[in-house]
């Protein structure tokens, strides 16, 4: 099905070229890093073998709530306090995926977080997931920390 959307529509919409620098160091990071052992977790290797550690770490110590009201500040320190390791107080994807990209961005790894739109224009849900970009492969691959999987 996913082949068959993609063949249809090979041609996306253009947009406005933007540039941005991605900012590695920060307190907070730094606090992420230290407070969830981040480098220890993360371990050696390849971005994405760092990355793809990280992502079932916190897969499987974050419940899944599609019901959640957004009511925690969006960032990853607020959001992993409120829910990390506490199934009563599960988050969205938006949210997972937030905080997945900022543990990764806190190991110095390229991350981005990415809206995945419906195809069909009667449902309005989407979900949200994470690129990292690996520099031994030279892509971006996508990651989901509410599935804990990945496609590369």
């Amino acid at each position: 099905m996913h082949q068959g959307i993609l063949f249809h529509h090979h041609k996306f919409e253009e947009g406005i070229h933007e540039d941005f620098i991605y900012e590695f160091e920060c307190p907070e990071f730094e606090e992420l890093r230290n407070r969830y052992h981040l480098v220890k977790i993360a371990g050696k290797g390849s971005d994405f073998v760092k990355a793809k550690r990280v992502l079932h770490y916190l897969a499987v110590r974050l419940t899944h709530s599609s019901w959640y009201d957004n009511h925690i500040e969006c960032n990853a320190l607020k959001l992993l306090e409120y829910s990390f390791e506490q199934p009563e107080h599960g988050i969205n994807c938006l949210n997972k995926s937030k905080i997945f990209v900022e543990c990764c961005l806190a190991l110095g790894i390229f991350a981005r977080r990415v809206t995945i739109m419906p195809f069909s224009p009667y449902d309005f849900d989407n979900h949200v997931v994470a690129e990292i970009y690996d520099s031994n492969l030279e892509k971006w691959i996508m990651l989901d920390v509410t599935m804990d999987g990945y496609f590369i």
